[in-house]
C-alpha cells in the first residue's frame, strides 16, 4: 500500500488525476479505513472540482486520524470553494 500512495501522489503532482484516482481506489478496496487513502481520494476530487464527493472523504480521513497532517486543512478548503 504504501508504495501505492507514493504512486497515487506522484500522479496527483503530474495532475494526472485519473489515475491518482485509480490507485486511491485501489487501496481502498483493499483497506476501507486507510487515512491516507481517504485524504488522498478526497483532495484530488476537491482539485478536480468534486467537492461534493471529496467532503465525506476528507471527513472521514480526519474522524479515522484527527492528527492527520494534511486533512484539516483540505477540509477547511472544502469548507471555503
Amino acid at each position: 500500500i504504501d508504495t501505492r500512495l507514493e504512486l497515487a501522489r506522484v500522479y496527483f503532482y503530474v495532475t494526472e488525476y485519473d489515475l491518482a484516482v485509480e490507485q486511491y481506489q485501489a487501496i481502498l478496496a483493499e483497506n476501507e479505513s486507510d487515512p491516507d487513502a481517504l485524504w488522498g481520494l478526497g483532495d484530488t476530487y476537491r482539485v478536480m472540482g468534486w467537492t461534493a464527493e471529496a467532503l465525506p472523504l476528507v471527513e472521514r480521513a480526519l474522524a479515522l486520524q484527527p492528527d492527520h497532517p494534511y486533512a484539516a486543512e483540505t477540509l477547511r478548503q472544502l469548507r471555503n470553494e
